[in-house]
Formats: C-alpha cells, structure tokens, sequence
C-alpha cells in the first residue's frame, strides 16, 4: 500500500471514530436505548397491544418543547422496533383526546392513566422527566400499564447537550417565563437589574485565558453601559487574574480602560475578557462580568465552577 493510501484510510478511519464519538452519534444511542428498554419490557402491558409516548416534562410538571422533541424522537424510534404492538403518535393521540399535547404530573392519577387508555385505546404509556445538568440532561422514563394505572418498568439515561438540545432549552426558557427561569442557570445565563448575561465559554490561549458572552438588554430604549475592569476571574484556590484586554460592542480597551456600547433593547452584543493566563492544571474558574452606565449603577454576573476549554 501507497504511503499516501496508509495516510488516506488513517484519516478516513480516524474521522469514523470522532464521528461516533460524537454527542450526536451518543443522543441517538441513547434514544435507542430508550426505545429497546420499551419494546423488551412490552410484555409487561396487558392485551391491548398499544402504547402512547406523552409529553416529557421537568422537574415540578414544567413542560416544554424540550419534552414534546424528545417524546416525538423516542416515539418514532420505538415505532422501528416495535413487534406485534402499536405505537400511537401525537396527530392519532390528538385525535382521540382532543388536545395537542398531553403530560402526566407527578405523582401519577392512576384514574386520568385508566380514563387516556380508555379514550385512546392504549393498553401501555410511556411517560418521564427531564433533569437538567451543565452538561447533561438525565432522562426518567417510566412504562406505565393503562389497566392497573402503575408503573410497570422504569428507565435513566443522560444525555450530552448537543446543540439542538441547547436550542430547545433555550427555547424553553425564554417562553416559559418564571416556570422555567430555573433553566437560566443551566444555559449559563443571568439577568440582573434588566440585563441579561450569557456566557459562551472560558477558554486557555497559549498566552491569555479567554472569557466569551454576550449581553442583552431588556430596558426600554437604547443605553450605554460601560464594561468595567472590575470583572475578575478567580481559580478553584481563591486565586485572582488580572484583567489584559476587553471587547464590548466592537471596541476594545487594554485593563486601565473601560469599554463600552449603546445597546438597543433586545438586540445582543458580543464581549470578551482576557486575563493573565490560568496555570494548565486548573479545570474549573469562577468568571464575574461586571457593567455600569452612565448614572453608575452596578450590573453583574456570577458564573460559578465554569468550565475552562483547552
């Protein structure tokens, strides 16, 4: 074999591998696994070979686009393997009960569980929550018997957040006002005093550590706020970094400096912070992003335990 073919068939055999280790390759697998823990616990369900998958929802019986998504994916993948049985999808189920959506609240009414069987003419539901990690999301799923309203086998997996994961919780989080507020600190966003942080990431550079975000403001007209020097960056044994340079808006100001932008309500501007580079055997470091305006009150953010990329 050629030199240039033994390079060709690495390269081809090594992207196979970052392929399937991939979030998205690990999602599917997961879904999978979900949909083989149905179909292998199926003869659990009585006679009437047929089962629903409802709503997900979070924690406290929030629901979301999150919950219908996933619903809709482990659905659709127990549908392929499924035998002898039936899987009713969200048109057919909406048919029968006429509504949308559905979910079941926890604890379960093993009276509305027998009433959806009867009304949908399923004999099995399959129902669950949503726990939300940093990085993760766990999934609890429970296969439920329309005839005794019990659960009758039961399931975790987590989940990497992969972007279309991402989108959905954030999503979620902006439709769902205060039921799903709690998300903000997943997603790694924080509003205080009408301005909303993000951050995207804190990241090592070969001579600076790099913290990246945007801000929003939620105030009724345009207003210039300053990004303040004040910010900090802390490692895991309480050690402080100093600011080198920030970006705000475009404009970029060196430690002594303040910079600043005039955001318009709703419409997100980019900023970045370095600091003096955090030795490589730190992993995690605590980012505050500090804001004034022109009358000087304070706006900031905490970003606790955040991860630092390589």
């Amino acid at each position: 074999m050629k030199k240039w073919q033994k390079t060709f068939y690495a390269s081809f055999i090594l992207s196979i591998l970052l392929l399937l280790a991939s979030d998205g390759f690990t999602y599917q697998k997961k879904v999978s696994e979900l949909a083989s823990f149905v179909n292998t616990n199926m003869d659990k369900i009585a006679s009437r070979k047929r089962i629903v998958v409802v709503d997900f929802i979070y924690d406290k019986d929030v629901s979301g686009k999150l919950g219908q998504f996933l619903a809709d994916e482990l659905s659709s993948d127990i549908s392929k393997k499924a035998n002898n049985y039936e899987v009713l999808n969200r048109s057919q189920l909406k048919s029968s009960i006429s509504e949308s959506d559905f979910v079941l609240k926890h604890p379960y009414d093993q009276k509305e569980i027998k009433d959806l069987g009867s009304k949908a003419k399923v004999g099995g539901i399959v129902s669950g929550t949503i726990s939300v990690f940093k990085s993760y999301i766990r999934l609890s799923v429970n296969l439920i018997s329309t005839y005794s309203g019990k659960v009758v086998a039961t399931k975790k997996v987590d989940i990497p957040l992969n972007e279309k994961i991402k989108d959905l919780l954030r999503e979620d989080f902006e439709k769902g006002g205060e039921k799903t507020s709690f998300l903000g600190e997943f997603l790694d966003i924080i509003e205080h005093n009408g301005i909303r942080f993000e951050l995207k990431q804190c990241k090592q550079l070969d001579i600076a550590t790099m913290c990246s975000f945007t801000i929003t403001s939620k105030k009724s007209e345009p207003w210039r706020f300053y990004l303040s020097n004040t910010s900090s960056l802390y490692d895991e044994n309480g050690v402080n970094y100093m600011v080198q340079e920030m970006s705000f808006g475009g404009r970029t100001g060196h430690n002594n400096y303040y910079v600043y932008s005039d955001l318009v309500p709703n419409v997100s501007e980019n900023g970045v912070i370095y600091f003096i580079k955090v030795p490589d055997t730190v992993r995690t470091v605590d980012f505050t992003i500090a804001l004034h305006d022109e009358s000087n009150q304070v706006y900031k953010a905490v970003f606790k335990r955040t991860e630092l990329k390589r």
